[in-house]
């Protein structure tokens, strides 16, 4: 239809190659431009680009060289093809293409703003739901000065959008090594914060977010040293740390075999008012036949959690283990006043009466 109504079938590629980069399609969009790379350097670029999503590596690097060679001083094309370089790990060639666009125009310069302009681009594309594009221009801002922390964040993030974790992870982890992180709005428009410009907490909260972008990343790759590493940073970074992020780093230290490690974190979140890290601890100790400890956690669970059950059956089955029948019976009869209802304090009451014997205590267990 749009041919019959005298559309050029270039200016239909174009646009529908742009719909299908911003949705995803790469392959397609490859597609479309293979007509018109030949003669035109910025569609070449564009077109690397497309084959650097879709995975092809030696296509995307071919093309993206054949652009730079075509087109020189063309700022644009260097620019892209920078991008198409980065998306297939080839950061050396996409700052040998930078270099050659910074020696064109001093404008491109950090202080000329280029960088920023790129960044604020990308946020605006990420605001409005075109992740694809905004992943174009925020890898042209990393090209651009790859030393600061928020456009590599800005990559990773894009990413992370697209779901695609395992390449965000080196991004975020390169943003937590290079800060600032942050953008300051002026009158002027959008600068990249400097470090000093940061307070200390704001320099903390930024790590914390990014590094649990990271834990989810890696979590999601299935990348458990990743996951653990993220989680260190994550919760060394929290002023004060967070109790759930303290249990999931005892669980991962305990899964990498740091169990020390692994009992101080909970013991930092039991130290923070949490009965389920007290009661972790318990139940540690107690399989480790360290009845005294146990006990200590076993109380403090239960005094930070008396209206959980799972607080007063992890006491009660300390003890249980000790053979202290008295305190077992006052703790349930403590838990049963506030969950009546509740099936495991039942269940946890039969088998303590089949524990007593008809001498035993409480009496209110002995044959009528």
């Amino acid at each position: 239809d749009a041919l019959a109504r005298g559309v050029d079938d270039r200016v239909l590629r174009l646009a529908a190659a742009d719909a299908a980069l911003s949705t995803g399609d790469a392959h397609a969009a490859s597609l479309l431009l293979a007509p018109l790379a030949a003669d035109d350097p910025a569609v070449a670029a564009t077109r690397a680009y497309a084959l650097g999503r879709a995975g092809d590596v030696r296509g995307a690097r071919d093309l993206a060289t054949q652009a730079q060679a075509q087109a020189p001083g063309q700022l644009d094309v260097l620019l892209r093809a920078a991008a198409a370089l980065l998306l297939i790990g080839d950061e050396p060639a996409a700052q040998v293409a930078v270099e050659t666009a910074l020696g064109l125009d001093g404008g491109l310069t950090v202080e000329g703003g280029a960088r920023d302009l790129f960044f604020a681009r990308a946020g605006a594309l990420a605001a409005r739901g075109d992740h694809e594009r905004a992943l174009l221009y925020a890898l042209q801002a990393f090209a651009l000065d790859p030393s600061q922390g928020a456009p590599c964040r800005a990559v990773g993030e894009a990413f992370l959008r697209l779901g695609e974790p395992a390449l965000a992870i080196p991004y975020l982890e390169r943003a937590l090594r290079s800060p600032p992180y942050a953008l300051d709005a002026t009158s002027a428009g959008v600068a990249l914060a400097s470090e000093a410009s940061l307070s200390d907490e704001e320099r903390a909260a930024a790590r914390a977010e990014i590094a649990r972008q990271l834990v989810g990343a890696a979590a999601a790759i299935k990348d458990e040293p990743r996951r653990l590493a993220a989680l260190e940073t994550l919760v060394a970074a929290q002023r004060p740390p967070q109790v759930e992020d303290l249990l999931s780093l005892s669980d991962a230290l305990l899964t990498a075999r740091r169990a020390e490690e692994s009992v101080s974190a909970l013991k930092r979140a039991a130290e923070l008012g949490s009965a389920e890290a007290a009661a972790r601890l318990c139940r540690a100790y107690l399989k480790a036949g360290r009845l005294d400890e146990a006990t200590v956690w076993g109380e403090r669970a239960f005094s930070l959690g008396p209206d959980d059950p799972a607080m007063a059956l992890t006491l009660i089955e300390v003890y249980r283990v000790r053979g202290d029948l008295r305190r077992a019976q006052a703790t349930l009869d403590r838990a049963l006043a506030r969950n009546p209802e509740n099936p495991q304090l039942i269940e946890a009451a039969k088998g303590l009466r089949a524990t007593v014997t008809p001498q035993g205590l409480p009496s209110v267990f002995a044959p009528r």
